[in-house]
């Protein structure tokens, strides 16, 4: 079991080198789904991006060939202490959701992955988050039974590691594999593709340095462990089942490349062996040998069919389906072809009656491809699409509907049993979301809804915005086919009446497709009108760019790769985050950029992580470095008058109600060049910094501003405007 703390902690590279290099089950455990972590594309849609990004964990676990589980606890960044952070999550709710992952996948070594919001902290080990998980993990891996009645049997875990940030990778993870020619680190990197709201913040996770070191209940051991050593000596085997240890072990011969490999006679025979310790021991087995035959003779029956040649080709009528719907099941074509009447297929969840088949309470039939099957969902489905509205609170992201075809052939080594699934995504008969439900009140504020059918049925009707007294605007909406999607667009009319402050209003779609709420948020900020602002950004809909259309500040964007042309008509060059990390900007775009600077020109430039953010510290010698997460409201020092006076004056109120956190980063300097100015600070930590650069200037903006933007914080948006807008005087 991996744990992490968000989506994209989870290490990669250790766990494709265990599901691929060493044929270990894996499953990763996310406490959180990290909403405080930015996305990476469209981030000024918070609300879609922690759903997006739960559905991309899940992909990227079925890439690896492991298991996403989540746990669903509230992400809380900036929350100051292990006692009040504790007290949020309520540690015994913690506890209580990983002891029931525990007992439902039952591992045997756990990995604590590093927290990725504090990696490069050199004050601390461990992240007050990875403390208290860490705390509450080694509690439910130990606790005493609380779920029997459920059939949730108590199991302990043999081992727990920590994952440390260390001085390289290990040599495991760059080592090709002896038949596939590809190596750990090679997997990890094609399956993180799939993470596209993180794909600025992945880059530099995957190959940083780490080790990994055993702990337990009080303490972290001091030296560290191979990879190859966390699952030395495991499983666990007693002496009742050494026959059929031996029998596998018998089976499986190695090639001095590293190459393994079996012969069907030996397979089928340690099969035999582990049919007949079942048969003779089976009721007096322990849960850990239970589990473990069952696992090795699901593995031994795999074996045969890869030696035998089976596979099996099956299309589905539908991968979308809500409660109390058919849909159709094809078994187009099995080979080795030739079966007999003594092929079988079985749908263990028909077993029940939860999931009919063919109209029957029948839960096996004869097999013989092609052959079609129509299955009737269960009346009550757990929804998880849109995953923005349903998935949000699910601990898995698919439903599994598994098969296993059952052959009897003439030779008995020739039998096999073949087990498949079909993965399905489950939801409501028609789906209605807000993408927008916060929104800055001004007619250019676009509110975004989205309308999915996941029926068979046809559907006309209306989206209607509605204020506390009257309708405002009303749009024909229709869905004319199973699964369309449609998404469209409301604006506010123009209301000078409303004042200051939040307004409430109302998004209905007729025909009981529901209610969503929308705040509108107004307050007025000064800008610089003389200015013009260009965007550097990799981010589409990054919220920099949308604020600076709240603000009505004219603003152009440069080009990634060839700044130059737009450099020449700006005022000042706002950097976003990470804008770097994915290559697009080579030396010569930041080559023209320093030298825009240097001329005289001033760059606001927010927090740069990893090796391709070296240009930053070759500009003005600074640097952002990781910290654990500033509390929203830790105490602000504003250095500067003229960076509080002018155009907007902040006060206290600037500072008031942030949310996620101060700080996810620092400003450290790692060589004196020219003379830096703390503007803003917050205890020990520079939070804004201003450094000349030649004849120009350089803002640096560690302060999580940007969470605060997708919040409509009137006080951040003044405090963007000054940014902009001030100069150190010279």
């Amino acid at each position: 079991m991996v744990l992490a703390l968000h989506p994209g902690d989870e290490d990669l590279p250790l766990m494709a080198y265990l599901r691929f290099f060493q044929g270990v089950e894996t499953v990763c455990v996310y406490l959180t789904n990290g909403e405080g972590t930015p996305g990476d594309t469209l981030s000024r849609f918070p609300i879609w991006v922690v759903g997006q990004r739960k559905l991309e964990a899940d992909r990227v676990n079925a890439l690896l060939g492991s298991e996403a589980w989540f746990v669903n606890m509230r992400d809380l960044p900036g929350t100051p202490d292990a006692a009040m952070l504790r007290s949020i999550w309520d540690s015994a709710e913690v506890t209580k959701r990983l002891t029931y992952a525990i007992r439902s996948f039952k591992p045997e070594v756990v990995v604590f992955c590093s927290d990725s919001r504090g990696e490069g902290n050199p004050t601390r080990e461990d992240s007050t988050a990875m403390g208290v998980l860490r705390a509450s993990m080694q509690a439910a891996s130990t606790t005493i039974d609380t779920a029997i009645s459920k059939g949730i049997m108590p199991w302990s875990v043999s081992r727990l590691y920590v994952e440390k940030s260390g001085k390289s990778l290990p040599g495991e993870f760059s080592r090709r594999h002896p038949l596939f020619r590809v190596s750990p680190m090679e997997i990890a990197v094609d399956a993180g593709k799939a993470y596209r709201t993180l794909r600025l913040q992945l880059v530099d996770r995957l190959d940083r340095g780490r080790e990994y070191v055993a702990a337990n209940r009080d303490e972290v051991a001091a030296h560290p462990t191979a990879p190859q050593e966390l699952i030395k000596g495991l499983p666990h085997v007693s002496h009742v089942l050494s026959d059929v240890q031996g029998a596998i072990e018998r089976a499986i011969t190695t090639s001095p490349g590293g190459v393994r490999s079996a012969d069907l006679t030996s397979v089928a025979r340690a099969i035999d062996v582990s049919e007949h310790v079942l048969a003779v021991y089976g009721s007096s087995l322990s849960p850990l040998e239970q589990r473990l035959m069952v696992e090795w003779k699901i593995g031994l029956e795999s074996l045969r069919c890869s030696l035998l040649g089976v596979s099996v080709k099956v299309t589905q009528g539908e991968n979308l389906v809500t409660a109390s719907q058919v849909w159709d099941l094809r078994i187009v074509s099995l080979k080795p072809g030739g079966m007999t009447d003594s092929t079988q297929i079985i749908f263990p969840l028909a077993l029940n009656g939860e999931w009919p088949v063919n109209e029957t309470l029948t839960y096996h039939f004869p097999l013989k491809p092609p052959q079609r099957f129509t299955v009737l969902t269960p009346p009550e489905l757990p929804f998880v699409i849109p995953a923005d509205m349903y998935g949000l609170h699910q601990p898995s992201m698919r439903t599994k509907f598994p098969y296993i075809i059952v052959h009897k052939d003439q030779r008995r080594e020739r039998n096999f049993q073949f087990r498949g699934n079909i993965v399905l995504q489950t939801g409501p008969r028609r789906s209605f979301v807000l993408r927008t439900p916060l929104i800055y009140d001004d007619p250019s504020s676009p509110i975004i809804f989205a309308l999915q059918n996941f029926s068979r049925d046809p559907y006309k009707g209306a989206v209607t915005l509605l204020d506390s007294s009257r309708e405002l605007l009303r749009e024909p909406v229709a869905l004319k086919r199973k699964d369309e999607i449609v998404q469209d667009t409301l604006y506010l009319p123009t209301d000078d009446a409303r004042g200051a402050g939040s307004h409430a209003f109302v998004v209905d779609l007729s025909g009981r497709g529901g209610e969503r709420s929308v705040t509108a948020r107004r307050f007025s900020v000064g800008v610089d009108s003389a200015l013009t602002v260009g965007v550097l950004s990799g981010i589409d809909g990054s919220p920099l760019d949308d604020a600076l259309r709240v603000l009505r500040q004219h603003r152009v964007s440069v080009s990634l790769d060839r700044p130059a042309s737009s450099l020449s008509a700006i005022n000042v060059l706002l950097v976003d985050r990470d804008v770097s990390a994915d290559g697009r900007c080579d030396s010569t775009t930041w080559n023209e950029v320093a030298s825009w600077i240097r001329a005289g020109g001033k760059a606001v430039i927010f927090p740069q992580h990893g090796r391709s953010a070296k240009w930053l510290e070759d500009l003005c010698g600074c640097s952002y470095e990781r910290m654990d997460p500033l509390a929203s409201d830790a105490e602000i020092t504003v250095e500067s008058r003229e960076l509080a006076a002018s155009p907007n004056r902040l006060g206290s109120e600037a500072w008031d109600g942030w949310v996620e956190s101060r700080a996810f980063d620092g400003i450290v300097e790692i060589r004196r060049m020219e003379p830096a100015a703390s503007l803003v600070r917050s205890g020990v930590h520079s939070l804004v910094e201003s450094i000349a650069v030649g004849k120009g200037e350089v803002t640096l903006v560690a302060a999580d501003l940007i969470s605060q933007l997708v919040n409509y914080h009137p006080g951040a948006y003044r405090l963007l405007s000054n940014l902009l807008s001030f100069r150190t005087a010279r």
